[in-house]
């Protein structure tokens, strides 16, 4: 579990298929050495375990789901990559529960300047969004964000000098892919109200459903 406050920045090596997996290697100096095999990094986003590593980098294994899922597809040796090691119990929960499992990407499509602070619009397809409600929080490459508008395909958050200085969103430009993990208490309650739809909610001979609790007035 990771928090969505990034520890440093990082900076791709390589990325080669390997027996259906993909080895990622990263350079990250300031992390590296104080890693262990097995260990839990985000990086931007995406939880991966660290299978070897020395004193200035270190390689960890991509299943093809996260290949397919995740905007490493696309980036090539040089790329800069926000880390964050896992949280450790006794610690402060600062950002918000972040698993590390990437839902899907995104697009930059606005960039809006704001005084000190930066707005930046995200374009993404509607099963992203339906689990996305404005003031709750988001995970943009791994950095817990908070959602200022939400549309059905689209979404704006907001950084602050503090953020844009930490990670690479305050690099970032329009076009870029970014990784997208919502929140984790939204799915669930979305993967409840489908079943609801679908399945009774009890074993009341009146058939009772989520769709009959509202036609009642119960539900909004």
């Amino acid at each position: 579990m990771f928090t969505g406050l990034i520890e440093n920045i990082g900076k791709l090596v390589s990325m080669t298929p390997f027996n259906e997996v993909y080895k990622i290697t990263i350079e990250a100096p300031s992390i590296a050495s104080s890693l262990y095999l097995g260990q839990s990094v985000a990086v931007s986003g995406a939880c991966v375990s660290v299978v070897a590593y020395d004193t200035s980098s270190f390689t960890a294994d991509l299943m093809p789901e996260t290949q397919k899922r995740t905007k490493f597809k696309y980036l090539r040796p040089g790329a800069l990559l926000n880390l964050e090691r896992a949280l450790q119990v006794g610690n402060r929960l600062d950002g918000h529960i972040v698993s590390g499992h990437i839902d899907g990407i995104g697009k930059i499509a606005e960039i809006k300047n704001e005084g000190l602070t930066r707005q930046l619009c995200i374009e993404t397809e509607e099963s992203i969004t339906e689990t996305i409600v404005e003031k709750g929080s988001v995970a943009l490459d791994g950095v817990s964000l908070t959602i200022i508008e939400v549309s059905r395909n689209w979404f704006s958050v907001g950084l602050i000098p503090t953020t844009m200085k930490d990670c690479t969103l305050g690099q970032a430009r329009i076009g870029e892919i970014v990784n997208i993990e919502t929140d984790i208490l939204g799915k669930y309650v979305l993967k409840f109200m489908s079943f609801g739809r679908e399945k009774k909610i009890s074993d009341s001979p009146n058939g009772l459903t989520i769709d009959r609790l509202r036609e009642m007035g119960w539900m909004q």
